[in-house]
């Protein structure tokens, strides 16, 4: 209910439950111990549109990492997913 709440205030009550929710551990997580992403020394912004490129039309990288201008910022990674 705790997401499916806000969901269903913006899109209406027809919205269905989840088959399988799964949540990660961010600062736990022994391979990401809480990072966040970065800009490196000499980044082209190629780099970004490269992670942004669908794979097969099926897989999508968004969020934070993929932002050009609010990378490792939440509402970059809103902006991202929108």
């Amino acid at each position: 209910e705790l997401c499916m709440g806000p969901l269903r205030n913006m899109f209406g009550e027809d919205i269905p439950d989840p088959k399988y929710v799964f949540v990660s551990s961010w600062m736990t997580n022994p391979y990401t111990h809480g990072i966040f992403s970065f800009n490196k020394v000499k980044q082209k912004r190629s780099d970004k549109q490269n992670l942004r490129a669908p794979i097969n039309n099926r897989l999508y990288f968004r969020g934070e990492h993929t932002s050009d201008a609010h990378y490792g910022w939440v509402h970059g990674a809103y902006w991202e997913g929108v």
